[in-house]
């Protein structure tokens, strides 16, 4: 299945991208009043994507009572959800070390640092520095890995 911003009945749009990521999140079921506050969504929009999504059965709708529906991802919605999470869940890591090494972190002038202000961080030469040895780092460690 595609991820698109399109509407076709064959691609999952951004909504439905939303309500399977929720269901996840929910162990793959909820009651269908309570996906709209969990999905960050309202019924006017998430009802013809949940509509969508039981055509291309990815989710099942039961009715529990009158008024209440409980909503299911099937086999074929907990795969295609877990591919999504997985896309979704790709976060470059964070080399804490790094971090550490930021100058504004130990900086004498940081309570006086700001944007417009004598010390700020676009004439820090502390910060300019730091950069440009991250990048130069950076450059050398990308062609290390390309040989």
């Amino acid at each position: 299945m595609a991820v698109s911003n399109q509407q076709n009945d064959d691609e999952i749009g951004p909504v439905e991208v939303n309500i399977l990521l929720t269901l996840i999140r929910l162990n793959g079921k909820c009651l269908q009043k309570d996906l709209w506050k969990m999905a960050g969504t309202n019924s006017k929009v998430g009802i013809p994507a949940l509509n969508k999504l039981i055509r291309m059965g990815l989710v099942t709708r039961r009715k529990v009572n009158e008024k209440v529906y409980e909503i299911k991802l099937t086999r074929k919605g907990l795969r295609e959800a877990r591919k999504l999470e997985a896309k979704a869940s790709i976060i470059p890591e964070v080399d804490l070390n790094l971090i550490a090494t930021i100058p504004c972190f130990y900086c004498p002038y940081i309570s006086s640092c700001g944007v417009g202000h004598e010390n700020s961080p676009e004439t820090c030469e502390l910060l300019g520095n730091w950069l440009y040895n991250l990048i130069k780092l950076r450059s050398v460690l990308g062609q290390e890995n390309a040989t």
